[in-house]
């Protein structure tokens, strides 16, 4: 009887450890090595991730101090505080960047016209054929980007894919269709919080690699323009952070959404309101205890700190004394730190 429950307990716990199991290698990004780089002797490039195209992703990470040639520090890739915009990362130290679409207006040239730029990973094992496979991944609209897009997907297949030449065209939209992809027509404008991104799909079998970004051409992507954003060079563009990509197995019965794991930067967790404000805030920490409070500038210069000795939700903060500009709350509790920003009227 024994040796009969162990048959039967064996592919339950093979199914539970299976189902478990994420199969992204350096899924939110932490591990990197170093490179040399043109404006710097030292920086850091993100571990099995690379680009499958002549188009440029971008790797934040807080190790991204690099030393220029006459010993100064370039902090372009950093984090919170970017080339790009300012946003922590949804769990851990790192994140990724992609632009989903160039605003071309009249100019149509190619460097513009249809410019996609993505990422891409071989998976730690194979997909299974007829298995049920939950993916996600979160997303933030960079503060920089002057469009928000519904435009970022992923692909997988069989063998790595790849566009490389020697002229604009080859940072050119991959011609694939994503089995998992952001509805058309949701377009993402949120620059404060992580958004999720996720779906589930049968897999044919095989399928070794994964490839986020933007599969449709420009006449395929919706996007709208968002206040605060500016430039990037001469041309305007839509810009996605992504971090915490997953892919698991999940039964035919459970749903994608299910699977999510909502950490502490989890939006419905910490609520600020209202935002923007004038003269206060409220903090609001559903299912957390806060400790404490700092507020940050844009310059990340602390403008206000305090622990809490009345923890109480809401927490009501006199906001009256400074001055007017975008924001970062840094809210203490017992599961660790969250961010949220907001906006001084």
């Amino acid at each position: 009887m024994k040796k009969l429950f162990l048959i039967f307990l064996f592919p339950l716990l093979l199914l539970t450890s299976l189902q478990a199991q994420n199969l992204v290698p350096n899924p939110s990004f932490e591990d990197y090595y170093l490179i040399s780089s043109p404006i710097c002797d030292t920086d850091v490039a993100c571990s099995d991730w690379y680009s499958p195209t002549d188009g440029s992703p971008d790797y934040f990470s807080t190790h991204s101090i690099c030393i220029d040639t006459v010993g100064g520090y370039c902090n372009t890739d950093g984090i919170p505080q970017n080339f790009i915009g300012y946003q922590y990362p949804r769990t851990g130290n790192a994140y990724r960047g992609l632009g989903v679409k160039c605003i071309c207006g009249s100019d149509t040239t190619p460097s513009c016209v249809n410019y996609r730029e993505y990422i891409q990973a071989k998976l730690l094992d194979s997909l299974r054929k007829g298995v049920k496979y939950c993916v996600s991944f979160y997303i933030s609209l960079a503060d920089s980007a002057a469009y928000a897009s519904d435009g970022i997907a992923a692909y997988f297949s069989d063998n790595a894919v790849s566009h490389f030449g020697t002229t604009e065209m080859y940072f050119d939209t991959l011609n694939y269709i994503p089995q998992v992809h952001n509805p058309h027509g949701n377009i993402i404008t949120d620059k404060q919080n992580w958004t999720l991104i996720s779906g589930s799909f049968i897999a044919n079998g095989g399928e070794q690699y994964i490839t986020i970004g933007n599969f449709w051409d420009d006449a395929n992507t919706e996007t709208m323009w968002v206040a605060g954003g500016m430039k990037k060079g001469t041309t305007p563009f839509s810009y996605f952070y992504i971090d915490d990509v997953s892919v698991s197995i999940v039964s035919e019965e459970e749903s994608c959404a299910s699977t999510a794991i909502n950490k502490i930067n989890n939006k419905d967790l910490i609520i600020i309101f209202p935002n923007p404000a004038t003269s206060e805030i409220q903090v609001i920490g559903n299912q957390l205890t806060v400790n404490g409070i700092d507020i940050f500038d844009m310059l990340g210069e602390r403008v206000y700190s305090a622990p809490l000795t009345d923890n109480r939700s809401p927490i009501i903060i006199n906001i009256s004394a400074i001055p007017p500009g975008m924001y970062f709350l840094q809210i203490k509790t017992q599961s660790g730190v969250g961010v949220r920003k907001f906006i001084k009227e």
